[in-house]
């Protein structure tokens, strides 16, 4: 070997490990910006903590973790690809139709910025599920809601006054670092199914009873009890589709079922012109969440087919001055997931939406059968989203910007669209891989399970 060939082989490989010290940075970075998002972007801080006059500065810094994690994202090296499946081009299309919404909304400043934060939060998704593993993805979510279960701890111990709600309504019951008793009782139940989830993957039981014990402790003092249930059921379902894959089928397809389900229930209180259901002689309003849902549907009519565009129904003061003075109180929130859907996308968004998930669960039957997705992973998916589709019947996840449950969705969403790129892993010599490496033919065989 000349003395050339040894500088260019020198120069080869530094030039490589720069690219491996390159890669890694940037995969600290995004992890960093998830956790960070995860701290950040779940509910808003008790305006004792962070005055309201800057609360708006939580929603940015959230929107800046999402974009650093983007930028991040095009210095690691990718090894997967998206699957050209229907159900990926149905989710661009719901997410682009609600996105573009907003130019039939109010056109307020408000709006314009859920908007384009929905846009950045659903692209940084996307590019995390290029970058990171789901156990990464998982492990950096955690963190985030750990740390905010430590502060509303202490909080509540150390500084009642900040931690425990004082108004009449809920007075007593824990809200923690949150100005909502809503978004401590949220945190704590995705906490206890990711505390599941890690221990059922192989965890150690001293750090899930850690992280239980804090998650459950947040969920009863907040009153989130059924919050609690949901998630606790859903890491039921997580156990029981490792036992049954026909269960794991039926639970892929459940989706289905639930927005039938809830857009029957909508459709009865339409019919009716009630604002509860009745069942046995009982009014049942499902502590007045029925009563916004019933405003809400009293002016569907009003944009039966786009609905009144994201962020464009309560933002209508003539709309919220109604409800408030019919009620006396008054919740910028549909507490409902699906109406929410359909009240700011109409009929065509959720049309969308519903046909989105019949295709993505018909998909997920045969992902667990294939090389593509392994099934931990694939169980963890239909779980989180059959919890996260439970818990919409009564509280609003379905389009919210910069959560990070509802990114976190969306990560998983798009982690079962993706699969390994032999080209990218092997760009050389593509034909002779295949030929004496079987398992790259198990990966184009595979592909046939994300063909609907």
């Amino acid at each position: 070997m000349n003395q050339s060939s040894v500088w260019a082989m020198a120069a080869s490989n530094g030039a490589s490990r720069r690219q491996d010290a390159t890669h890694r940075l940037a995969i600290g970075v995004i992890k960093v910006s998830l956790t960070v998002a995860a701290t950040v972007g779940v509910g808003n801080y008790s305006d004792l903590l962070v005055p309201k006059a800057f609360a708006i500065v939580q929603q940015y810094l959230s929107l800046i973790a999402w974009s650093v994690a983007i930028l991040a994202s095009f210095k690691v090296r990718i090894a997967l690809r998206p699957a050209p499946v229907i159900d990926l081009a149905l989710a661009c299309a719901f997410i682009s139709l609600a996105a573009g919404s907003v130019l039939w909304s109010e056109l307020l400043l408000a709006s314009i910025l859920k908007s384009l934060a929905l846009v950045i939060t659903t692209y940084s998704a996307y590019r995390m599920a290029l970058c990171l593993s789901i156990r990464d993805a998982v492990g950096c979510v955690t963190l985030g809601l750990v740390l905010q279960s430590i502060a509303s701890l202490i909080l509540v111990f150390a500084f009642p006054k900040i931690g425990i709600v004082q108004v009449w309504m809920h007075n007593g019951q824990w809200s923690g670092l949150f100005e909502s008793k809503q978004s401590l009782g949220t945190i704590a139940t995705f906490l206890i199914f990711f505390s599941g989830y890690r221990l059922l993957a192989g965890g150690r039981w001293v750090p899930f009873l850690t992280t239980f014990g804090m998650a459950a402790a947040c969920s009863i003092g907040s009153g989130s009890r059924g919050g609690a249930a949901t998630a606790l059921a859903a890491i039921a379902i997580l156990y029981l589709t490792s036992r049954s894959r026909r269960l794991t089928a039926l639970l892929a397809l459940s989706p289905v079922v639930m927005i039938t389900l809830a857009y029957g229930l909508l459709w009865h209180l339409y019919i009716t012109d009630k604002p509860y259901y009745v069942f046995g002689g009982e009014r049942i309003d499902l502590t007045e969440r029925t009563f916004i849902w019933h405003h809400g549907l009293h002016r569907f009519d009003e944009a039966p087919f786009f609905g009144f565009g994201i962020n464009g129904f309560w933002s209508d003061s003539w709309i919220s001055y109604a409800f408030e003075r019919e009620h006396g109180w008054l919740l910028d929130n549909f507490h409902s997931g699906y109406l929410t859907i359909l009240m700011e996308t109409g009929l065509v968004g959720a049309l969308l939406f519903g046909t989105w998930f019949a295709f993505f669960g018909l998909r997920m039957v045969f992902v667990p059968r294939s090389r593509t997705l392994s099934e931990t992973d694939a169980r963890l998916i239909i779980s989180y989203i059959v919890m996260m589709f439970l818990f919409d019947f009564t509280e609003t996840f379905f389009l919210r910007s910069t959560n990070v449950v509802t990114a976190f969705m969306m990560i998983l969403y798009f982690k079962s669209t993706l699969f390994a790129s032999v080209d990218r892993l092997f760009p050389l010599h593509r034909g002779k891989f295949r030929r004496e490496h079987p398992v790259s033919k198990g990966m184009s065989v595979g592909l046939k399970g994300f063909e609907v």
